[in-house]
């Protein structure tokens, strides 16, 4: 019997009996026969064979008749349970906001939007080995039904506002929303919405002000914009405009 690692959305996650460093994230059987479940699956599935990166979930083998199934890499962990594990300072912070921004730079290249972006959604096997993974949620250029079905999606604490009002309007300022929040995260330990800013190192508590602005139009406008101020943050000597 496989072993099962955990659940997502409709899903179960569990190791294969053949390879164990492969899982496979397959449809409940109660939602075998769901249409809004195995459109999020085939949604899924549909986004990440666009992408050719390290920084973005790998997927090996699909079910391309009913869309039931995917196979991936297996990792050791997710964001939040390695951050419980293991002691984490700036400087690793910094390489993992570097990393999430790569995925998300990528995300952006192709017209995407994650739409649910947070640490669960982030697996690694170290700091230098992340990748983001389940694209159910996506939103992708062409629109569907399934993003107008699911009005008000995401996680509470980790999405955009606007997201709950209209998740089919919103642009990649809904996920660089979502980076604020889980910068938040890693340099407080909390998911409040009082920010202790004593907690956070004064050269990033405006970029992720800026990230988190309740309006999208006060946000940066680009994933770009957020890595170019995130780099120049962490660049020794440089005068800080952004």
């Amino acid at each position: 019997m496989s072993e099962v690692i955990g659940f997502g959305g409709f899903a179960r996650i569990s190791k294969t009996e053949e390879n164990p460093e492969i899982v496979k994230k397959e449809l409940l059987l109660d939602y075998i026969d769901n249409n809004q479940a195995r459109a999020r699956l085939k949604r899924e599935i549909e986004s990440l064979l666009l992408f050719e990166s390290n920084r973005i979930v790998k997927i090996l083998d699909f079910d391309n008749e009913y869309f039931s199934w995917y196979t991936m890499p297996y990792y050791k962990s997710n964001l939040e349970v390695f951050y419980n594990k293991v002691d984490v300072n700036e400087k690793t912070i910094i390489k993992i906001a570097i990393n999430i921004l790569e995925a998300m730079l990528i995300i952006e290249s192709k017209n995407m939007v994650h739409r649910d972006l947070k640490p669960n959604n982030i697996l690694l096997n170290s700091v230098d080995d992340l990748v983001v993974c389940d694209f159910g949620l996506t939103k992708m250029k062409r629109d569907t039904v399934l993003t107008r079905t699911l009005q008000g999606m995401g996680t509470d604490y980790f999405s955009a506002p606007e997201q709950f009002e209209n998740a089919k309007t919103v642009d990649i300022r809904a996920d660089i929303y979502s980076f604020g929040r889980i910068l938040i995260w890693l340099f407080t330990k909390e998911t409040t919405y009082n920010i202790n800013h004593e907690l956070i190192p004064l050269k990033y508590r405006s970029l992720i002000t800026k990230c988190v602005e309740q309006f999208p139009d006060n946000r940066y406008n680009s994933v770009n914009d957020v890595y170019d101020a995130f780099i120049q943050r962490i660049s020794i000597g440089k005068k800080l405009t952004r």
